[in-house]
């Protein structure tokens, strides 16, 4: 039999909500401030902020800043829906989705700085993002963890009464003396001097099964989701890489020249004296990254499968941090693919239920 699970307190219900409420206007004005940026008044806004000594510090020009604004609010937006996700998550008492919550909000806070900072007033998405924090924050108070962790809140300890007050006779404490010859009547499904009686034998002649063992339990079907998620999304990932470090590095000369004519067709890259050269050294870079990114969480994820908790863990933060990367190219469908798998590991991996199983599965001599 189950513990019956607490009632949800309404401070968790009032701050999942605001999470969940804010992200989702956070959502719709990200694609309002990209679409503004075009206009007289956030160019001027641009031109300003320049002008001063922040700006200064990033060494920018008006295009070179038009295009960070843009990447930021395209991840913020990536970064809000993520969070309404997670908002609904939480009042389902998801302590995973909580704690995504307090790793990916500081993120929206440090870059929405740079887009607050251009703006002279305080804006209305500005408001939202602090709600987010402030009610994330919140999450990780009283009666909130209590409710997590499954406790019922201790009730409040009551008010010391008055001296005045009389206090109660008390109760006697002797027990009334059974009369002679009196014996408690049988209880409720038992009959004097009856034992249990033995189960009955199956007519099929079937013996009962016994219980697998800890270590020859089958997954769960929530971590199963996840592995396979991680093992196709990094399969995905690790192809595309392969084939782009094959072009590359077959045709490094032809990758030479295109990203020259991209920077020479460009008003924006004038000031910045890119190097081609360099640029190619850095897109083989990336790529080699990416590559033992992605065996690494195919390796992962087979440790998960065989029951390693470390790895549960190391792969929920690999899962985080790869839905961060692939919100950078957000605005194609391939990447909002591994950004969709990406959330589902790092949801499922920690959530409070497989987090139990790892901790009930835990072998003889293995290392949490």
């Amino acid at each position: 039999m189950t513990a019956k699970t607490p009632p949800r307190p309404p401070q968790v219900t009032m701050l999942g909500s605001f999470v969940l409420g804010a992200s989702a206007m956070l959502v719709l004005l990200a694609f309002d401030r990209v679409a503004a940026l075009t206009t007289i008044e956030a160019q001027q806004d641009i031109a300003d902020f320049l002008g001063t000594s922040s700006g200064e510090v990033l060494g920018l020009d008006a295009d070179g800043m038009q295009t960070l604004i843009k990447a930021i609010w395209t991840f913020l937006g990536g970064a809000a829906v993520i969070t309404s996700f997670l908002g609904w998550r939480v009042l389902q008492r998801d302590r995973g989705a909580r704690l995504a919550l307090s790793i990916l909000v500081p993120l929206m806070l440090l870059s929405g700085s740079v887009v607050w900072q251009v703006n002279a007033t305080f804006s209305f998405d500005e408001m939202l993002t602090i709600l987010v924090a402030v009610s994330t924050l919140l999450l990780w108070t009283q009666p909130a963890r209590d409710w997590f962790a499954g406790r019922t809140p201790a009730p409040l300890a009551p008010r010391p009464t008055s001296t005045a007050a009389t206090a109660a006779p008390a109760a006697p404490t002797s027990t009334p003396t059974a009369l002679p010859g009196y014996a408690p009547p049988p209880t409720a499904g038992q009959s004097a001097g009856a034992s249990t009686p033995p189960p009955a034998p199956d007519p099929w002649g079937r013996t009962p099964t016994a219980a697998p063992e800890p270590g020859k339990q089958p997954l769960p079907r929530p971590v199963v989701t996840a592995v396979v998620a991680t093992i196709v999304a990094s399969s995905v990932v690790l192809a595309a890489c392969l084939i782009g470090l094959v072009g590359v590095t077959t045709d490094r000369s032809g990758m030479e020249n295109a990203m020259a004519d991209e920077i020479s067709g460009r008003s924006a890259y004038d000031d910045l004296d890119l190097d081609p050269a360099l640029l190619v050294n850095l897109t083989i870079g990336l790529l080699v990254v990416l590559l033992v990114w992605a065996i690494i969480a195919i390796g992962l994820a087979a440790m998960v499968a065989n029951r390693v908790n470390a790895a549960r863990i190391a792969l929920a933060v690999s899962a985080i941090g790869a839905a961060l990367a692939s919100l950078l190219g957000a605005m194609l469908v391939v990447p909002l693919l591994i950004t969709a798998a990406c959330i589902t590991v790092a949801v499922v991996l920690l959530r409070s239920s497989t987090s139990q199983w790892f901790a009930e599965q835990k072998r003889p001599g293995q290392h949490r």
